[in-house]
């Protein structure tokens, strides 16, 4: 299990604070910290100190106000891609991945004045494309700004938009789902005897089936209350796609005759090595990067001299260098401008993949989070799902019993009402016979490869070459 709480400390410039702090990470030990109002500058020095929380991410602003940090515990394997922190201390984004899955955490702190606008700012600057595992923490303030107005149809159309705008983004708010009925705050405001809830914890859609219970701990010595969010994160499995030969590099004659020598030598090397042919099939197709970071890495070697001591033959050589890794990557660029015009050519006009990608959003924003059966309010998809499953299988299966052949006798029934036309014994015995490597050639050398679609593995040239 993942644990993750968000808090709102309202400062942690006193060591009373900080050592109420320690020892509520020791008491609970959580895996991963949002820490909201810390009221650091970005000159001052970082005064948590934690043998447990070696990694410590934070936005300062310029002024001992705002401030907002993400702490992760040594013990879970959490590697850091990029961060994109506000200079003003109002969020933090961290794009990383947890035991091999992306995940990214957002900590927002948002300011008295039009939250929702500010959260709407901050969330368009989140990249959705590498975000689709997306934990937000953090507090808004809509309700208790309003609060001193008085204005509750203003209130109710803030917190419409608050909706609106996570229903956007596909964002759930966890604590809401698990406990529909009950009332649960997170903040007293002692000049206005008010209770709220200003602090959230949401989740993407994807990663709801990972839930596994949230609840709102009590206020302490932090006027706000901490959020904690359980995640059975190993249940989320991640899908990778299959390693792909580059057809492009077929086109060159030096580099396939190096192909086929290569892959002839690789084969009779390893084939008694392992047991599984697919093993080694997929194994001779692991350095697709190779030459690129190869190329890479001489260039950098080469400016590096040429900087220090430059000179026209130290220039040639990098400009060479240049020359060639370009020649690489517009190879690739070419790669992908084909594979779009096959896509659009095979897949614009038809219900397929580009028309699933337009889809996809409105599936997740239709998919229920909370259903009632005869056993209650359930929110887990698990549940969800074994609910539906239950009831169109009472709905339309005839025969409960699975040993019934009532339906045998019924199809029967049916199809003895047709005239269906019959083959052969022959017929039938030479469409089940496995089909030859002779039948495979002779339709190979057949095929003309600029009047048929490509397929994705293995490739006609890839086969018609080697």
């Amino acid at each position: 299990m993942v644990n993750i709480i968000s808090l709102n400390v309202n400062g942690l410039n006193s060591p009373l604070k900080r050592n109420l702090l320690y020892r509520d990470l020791r008491s609970v030990t959580p895996s991963i910290i949002f820490l909201q109002e810390r009221h650091h500058r970005k000159t001052d020095s970082w005064r948590i100190q934690s043998r447990d929380y070696l990694v410590i991410l934070r936005a300062s602003g310029p002024q001992k106000k705002a401030g907002v940090a993400i702490l992760i515990h040594k013990q879970i394997q959490f590697t850091i891609q990029r961060m994109v922190a506000d200079p003003q201390g109002h969020y933090i984004i961290v794009y990383g991945t947890l035991h091999d899955i992306p995940l990214t955490l957002l900590n927002v702190y948002l300011p008295n004045r039009k939250p929702i606008r500010m959260l709407k700012k901050v969330l368009a600057k989140v990249n959705m494309a590498d975000a689709r595992n997306l934990v937000v923490g953090g507090d808004r303030l809509d309700r208790l700004g309003l609060a001193h107005n008085a204005a509750p149809r203003s209130a109710a159309q803030t917190s419409q938009h608050f909706r609106t705008l996570l229903k956007s983004y596909q964002l759930q708010d966890i604590w809401r789902i698990q406990h529909p009925t009950e009332k649960g705050y997170t903040f007293f405001s002692h000049s206005l005897q008010v209770n709220t809830r200003i602090d959230y914890l949401l989740l993407s859609s994807p990663l709801c089936s990972t839930l596994g219970q949230s609840k709102i701990n009590q206020i302490s010595w932090a006027d706000h209350a901490p959020i904690e969010v359980k995640l059975d994160i190993h249940r989320h499995i991640k899908y990778r796609g299959p390693c792909r030969l580059n057809e492009h590099i077929l086109k060159w004659p030096d580099m396939r005759d190096k192909l086929q020598s290569c892959i002839a030598e690789y084969f009779t090397l390893n084939e008694s090595s392992v047991d599984s042919l697919n093993v080694l099939w997929e194994a001779h197709k692991a350095n697709k990067l190779l030459r690129t970071r190869i190329l890479e890495g001489d260039l950098k070697r080469a400016w590096d001299k040429h900087l220090s001591a430059p000179s026209v033959s130290r220039l040639a050589r990098v400009m060479s260098l240049r020359t060639e890794l370009k020649d690489l990557k517009v190879i690739e660029a070419d790669k992908m401008l084909n594979k779009y015009k096959q896509l659009y050519y095979e897949k614009a006009n038809r219900p397929h993949t580009l028309l699933a990608r337009k889809l996809r959003a409105e599936q997740d924003l239709q998919t229920p989070q909370v259903i009632h059966t005869a056993q209650g309010r359930v929110c887990s998809p698990e549940a969800i799902a074994t609910a539906f499953r239950s009831y169109y299988t009472d709905l339309y299966n005839l025969f409960p019993d699975p040993n019934s052949d009532g339906w045998a006798k019924l199809n029967m029934k049916f199809l003895s009402t047709l005239n269906l036309p019959k083959i052969s014994e022959q017929d039938s015995e030479q469409l089940y016979a496995p089909i030859t490597v002779e039948e495979l050639e002779t339709i190979l050398k057949q095929m003309h490869i600029e009047q048929i679609p490509r397929p994705r593995w293995p490739s006609i040239w890839l086969l018609q070459n080697l």
